[in-house]
């Protein structure tokens, strides 16, 4: 038997769309089609088909890739219709929920109902309680932290970067080679970057049970005072020193200065 199991990281929350939903934690809108067209939240399971064929996607928008000779025609059957299990015999649904010991494991009163054989009722039964199992662990376990976008940090100032954790979860440093301060009640890191070295912060979020979220990372745009002679315009330049989460601010010289950072070279004009 295939199943399928989909779990979507908090972080994509309100971002998605498409069969499964739209993840805002409002269930009545999810059957939104691609025209923005919102289902009412108790169709029939055959207006969910059709709702789900609007969907489908065509040989311009496939994003499979197909052996030579294939195409998207070649794997999708428009005359396809399955079984419904709200239009099915209702004595054979009453004993698929017996076996599956109740209504709400659907995917076990389907399978026993359309193959009328217990032990494959009992597999399903048994692969949606270890989901279940896996989910509830994954949402109890695993706590989320995410943050600022990129901070505009100037050499020898104070900076800051607001996370966002869970209630009752507490933010530590995984690594820093910056002095680097974090307040627990507002959530928020503080540092100062003394030279015009990277700026490399790390941080996790802790629940009580002690599981750590995946690593944090605060993005730094860096001025490093255009020494005196300019001022930063929070445009990246480019920089060997550069990586994916720290880049040098482009400075806006004044007239007698020339190149990208004010640091170089100074201009007289002779007489």
């Amino acid at each position: 038997m295939m199943t399928l199991s989909t779990f979507v990281p908090t972080h994509f929350k309100n971002l998605t769309k498409g069969l499964l939903g739209n993840y805002n934690g409002d269930a009545s809108d999810d059957f939104a089609m691609p025209n923005g067209t919102v289902l009412k939240e108790n169709i029939t399971e055959r207006e969910i088909f059709e709702y789900g064929k609007t969907w489908a996607i065509n040989p311009n928008n496939s994003a499979f890739v197909y052996d030579v000779g294939k195409s998207h025609v070649d794997f999708h059957n428009e005359t396809y219709v399955p079984r419904f299990l709200d239009e099915a015999d209702p004595q054979l649904i009453a004993k698929g929920e017996k076996i599956c010991e109740g209504s709400n494991n659907t995917e076990c009163v389907f399978d026993y109902v359309f193959t009328e054989k217990p032990d494959i009722a009992e597999e399903t039964k048994k692969i949606k309680g270890q989901s279940d199992a896996d989910k509830a662990e994954i949402d109890e376990t695993v706590p989320t932290l995410d943050g600022c976008s990129t901070v505009n940090v100037t050499k020898g100032q104070n900076a800051s970067c607001k996370l966002n954790v869970g209630d009752g979860d507490t933010v530590k440093i995984v690594s820093s080679n910056v002095s680097a301060e974090i307040d627990q009640d507002s959530s928020t890191i503080t540092f100062v970057p003394k030279t015009d070295e990277p700026v490399t912060i790390r941080v996790v979020a802790e629940n009580e049970n002690g599981r750590l979220s995946p690593a944090f990372s605060v993005s730094v745009l860096l001025c490093t005072g255009c020494s005196s002679h300019g001022v930063c315009t929070g445009v990246p330049r480019t920089d060997p020193r550069e990586n994916e989460y720290f880049q040098y601010s482009t400075c806006d010289c004044d007239p007698e200065y020339e190149g990208l950072i004010s640091d170089f070279t100074f201009f007289q004009t002779k007489h």
